[in-house]
């Protein structure tokens, strides 16, 4: 601002800015000085006015304001609304009562307001400041600033980018709660107390490795550790993010209301769910809940309504109140623990009344156990369908071979907790039998899917598996397996399996068989249907084992 200080004889002074005009007087008697103290240093902003019958909206809180100029003229007293005569781009000046500051709400709700310089006086930018000034697309925080105060930047859904310079060391809640059009956010390299590291368009706490605030174009970092509460609360243009394996909590609203996320897979390093944290995703239609999931908070997953499965891991051992309420999609829960985990109210409510799949051997615990009761007729034996396949683990120093292929498999259950990604290979932690579920995305298996898998020894395959190529191959440690009642075509699925004791079939109609499926299978018997046995004896490519075919053993 340029002050000029005018010298009476009645002491009377005048304020003005350079645009002003000012009279050429010729006063006897007095003194004028006209004193240049250089630029403006109060608050600069651009209003793009759309309407002259309408008035703007300059201010919310005049609190922190002294003086207001409208296109270079000073107003006699602070407006907070102020009807132009012209459409198009015009600027208002503020001079500042407490230069350190923005003031609390000083332009909230400024819909009009385009652009906005900040003097380097301020060292701290008020509470919801700027929240709902939609129109803002571009502000340059001054390197004086030091604080940014909770919903400063709230709902500045114009807003594209925003750099954090090096002085700021303290960031409240929900500064850029649902600025839905970020997609750059950096924090400048010097500065000691956040970071954005690998250029991850996301705030970092430095020493905690917190993420902070995200946005739509977010990376998560491998460095990180957790996500901070609200971190991405409201970016409903978030689609995909990806959480990396060493983040160990997701906070309380981290993903509350992200309606554009559709899928999200929680890491086996994951110890606990915050409360709200994925509420009000309606858009979510896969969730993988990692194996180190401890506990799921309240209202976790509450209004997921694009949910129709779920399964928890036998790692959680607390549910919070509400955590699934109102996803009224669900057509099945499934809960891999054996002992039942602690329930709070209302967790199944408004599910549809889906089914709650537990371990058969744990129904009745279920159904007589805290709050459980309350969903007693809706809790089933769980029945998985896919390959469940037993293997023998004789070292727990080197990974066991699971899968040599994992072409049609959508995910792995390993000793009962669903794994956040398909393991090829696998370290057990105990010696012994293991039982590995294969989840199938088709009716088929690979080629090879699980060749050479030395420590499998039992496999029972579902009734949706239709087509089978040389799956098993190699498998030289197999004993048994169980083929489904819909199977329709065999092609060297059991070659070389040199120990198997048996194979069952349930078709009764006898499947087509290619080239070596049975060949070095221990001339063990061939279990089909009682009914069926003499077509499995006719049948082209099975009379030659003839011999080896029997009826299914009643139990």
């Amino acid at each position: 601002m340029s002050n000029y200080i005018n010298k009476y004889s009645n002491q009377s002074a005048y304020d003005a800015d350079t645009t002003k005009q000012y009279p050429n007087t010729s006063l006897v008697g007095t003194e004028i000085v006209f004193k240049m103290e250089g630029p403006f240093d109060g608050i600069i902003a651009t209003f793009n006015v759309t309407s002259t019958s309408e008035a703007t909206k300059l201010l919310d809180r005049t609190d922190n304001v002294s003086k207001v100029w409208i296109d270079g003229v000073e107003q006699t007293e602070v407006i907070g609304s102020y009807q132009f005569l012209t459409t198009g781009e015009h600027e208002v000046k503020y001079a500042l009562i407490d230069p350190t500051t923005t003031g609390y709400q000083a332009f909230r709700s400024c819909k009009s307001l385009t652009s906005i310089t900040i003097p380097d006086t301020v060292i701290n930018i008020g509470s919801k400041a700027f929240n709902g000034c939609s129109g803002l697309t571009n502000i340059t925080i001054p390197d004086s600033v030091t604080s940014i105060d909770s919903s400063a930047f709230k709902t500045c859904t114009g807003l594209t980018n925003i750099t954090i310079p090096s002085s700021v060391t303290s960031i409240g809640d929900e500064v850029f709660y649902q600025c839905t059009g970020l997609t750059s956010i950096v924090v400048d390299s010097a500065n000691t107390v956040y970071d954005s590291r690998n250029n991850c368009n996301a705030i970092i706490n430095t020493s905690t490795n917190e993420l902070v605030i995200g946005c739509k174009d977010t990376v998560i970092p491998n460095t990180v550790t957790s996500i901070g509460e609200s971190a991405f609360e409201n970016c409903t243009s978030l689609t995909s993010i990806t959480i990396p394996n060493n983040v160990t909590s997701i906070g309380n609203k981290a993903f509350i209301n992200c309606r554009g996320l559709t899928s999200i897979d929680i890491p086996n390093s994951v110890t606990s769910i915050g409360n709200y944290a994925f509420l009000g995703c309606s858009g979510l239609t896969s969730v993988t809940i990692g194996r180190g999931v401890t506990s799921i908070g309240n209202y976790a997953f509450s209004d997921c309504t694009g949910l129709t499965s779920i399964t928890i891991p036998n790692s959680v051992t607390s549910i919070g109140e509400s955590a699934f309420n109102r996803c009224s999609n669900l057509t099945s829960f499934t809960i891999q623990a054996t002992t039942p985990p602690t329930l709070s109210v209302k967790v199944f409510d408004y599910t549809n009344n889906c089914p709650i799949y537990v371990p058969a051997e744990s129904v009745e615990a279920y159904k007589t156990t805290g709050n459980w009761v309350t969903y007693a007729d809706r809790i089933v034996e769980y029945t998985f369908d896919g390959i469940i396949a037993t293997f023998n683990v004789t070292s727990t120093s080197e990974a066991t071979k699971l899968l040599d292929t994992n072409d049609y498999i959508t995910y792995q259950i390993i000793d009962g907790v669903q794994q956040s990604s398909v393991q090829m290979d696998y370290t057990f932690d105990t010696l012994g039998e293991h039982i590995v579920k294969y989840k199938l995305s088709g009716d088929r298996t690979s080629g090879n899917q699980f060749y050479g898998c030395q420590n499998m020894i039992s496999a029972i395959l579902p009734d949706s598996l239709t087509y089978l190529t040389d799956a098993f191959s190699n498998c030289q440690y197999l004993q048994n397996v169980i083929f489904g009642k819909d199977v329709t075509y065999m092609d060297g699925t059991l070659n070389n399996c040199s120990r198997l004791t048996s194979v069952t079939i349930n078709a009764t109609t006898p499947p087509t068989l290619g080239n070596n499926t049975f060949y070095n299978t221990n001339n063990c018997p061939i279990y089909v249907p009682a009914e069926s046995v003499e077509a499995y004896k006719a049948a082209s490519g099975w009379s030659r084992y003839a011999s080896r075919i029997q009826a299914i053993p009643s139990e």
